[in-house]
């Protein structure tokens, strides 16, 4: 396993759930994930529809929101053999099959309510193992 040394923040997250107050644990399969990341000048971009995650809520308040998102390393596309050659072998990918995204809480200074969308930033740590 392989902790990576920056922070991480996740990208905006999208709640929309019935706000009732209760604990409950949420799952998927199959969603995406977007990446990007800059090599000297060059941008890359890219995805993997290769995931699973599962989320406990309590509900209203999602602020104390845990889970983790796991994508094959393998499967990060970025449209290009070459760049996905080289951002595989710098993840180390033969070594650190799956990407771990582990949620630690969400900042949001609002509560969910019914019918209601709300964004916000996840915070968490990213792993490679």
């Amino acid at each position: 396993m392989q902790l990576l040394p920056l922070p991480v923040a996740a990208s905006t997250v999208l709640l929309a759930w019935a706000a009732t107050a209760s604990a409950a644990g949420y799952g998927a399969t199959g969603g995406s994930v977007h990446f990007d990341y800059r090599v000297t000048f060059i941008g890359v971009s890219g995805n993997s529809t290769d995931l699973s995650a599962a989320v406990n809520l309590t509900l209203p308040d999602v602020s104390q929101a845990t889970g983790t998102v796991s994508v094959k390393t393998a499967s990060l596309k970025t449209g290009n053999g070459l760049q996905e050659d080289h951002m595989r072998g710098a993840l180390g990918a033969d070594r650190f099959p799956v990407i771990v995204y582990t949620l630690s809480g969400v900042n949001t200074g609002a509560v969910l309510t019914d019918g209601q969308t709300l964004a916000a930033t996840g915070m968490g740590t990213l792993t490679l193992s």
